[in-house]
Formats: structure tokens, sequence, C-alpha cells
């Protein structure tokens, strides 16, 4: 009888962590895609949507440094056909 405790209680040990593990991957993807949105609302007028009154976004601006660095640092300055296009004024 002891032997049979103790496996259920390893067993409902181990459904917890499962559980505890799924939770919190759930709550890291919904922290990244209410990120994702509150970035596109700041900086929107980058993509072409309706951007948000200019005396708002300074003000969440802070908050986006992360997102900035990231973006700046994903840039291809090496981009020859780019380079092209800027010279022709092609858009």
């Amino acid at each position: 009888m002891k032997k049979f405790l103790e496996i259920l209680r390893f067993l409902l040990q181990t459904i917890e962590t499962v559980q505890r593990d799924k939770a919190t991957r759930f709550l890291e993807f919904e922290l990244q895609s209410q990120k994702h949105a509150f970035a596109l609302l700041t900086l929107g007028s980058l993509t072409g949507h309706p951007s948000v009154p200019l005396s708002l976004t300074m003000r969440l601006l802070p908050y986006l440094e992360k997102e900035l660095l990231l973006m700046l640092q994903r840039e291809n300055t090496d981009d020859e056909l780019a380079r092209i296009a800027s010279v022709f004024e092609i858009e």
C-alpha cells in the first residue's frame, strides 16, 4: 500500500510540473503577442497603419527600447540592391 501511495504521489507531482510548464509557456507566448501588438500600435506608421497621436507615441517609446534595438540589429546595411535603388530613387 505504501508503494502505491509513493507512485501516486510521484504521478501527481509529475502532472503538476507538466501543467505548470504548459501554463508558463502559454503566458510567455501571450506576453510576446502583446509586445508585438504594442509595437505595432506605437510604430504602426512605419508599416502603413494609422498612427497613434504623437504625444502618446513619445510617452510610450521608452518601453520599446528592446524592440528598437532588435530592429536596428536586423537591418541589413550590406544590401547592394538597396544602394542601387537609392541612387536611382526607385520606391
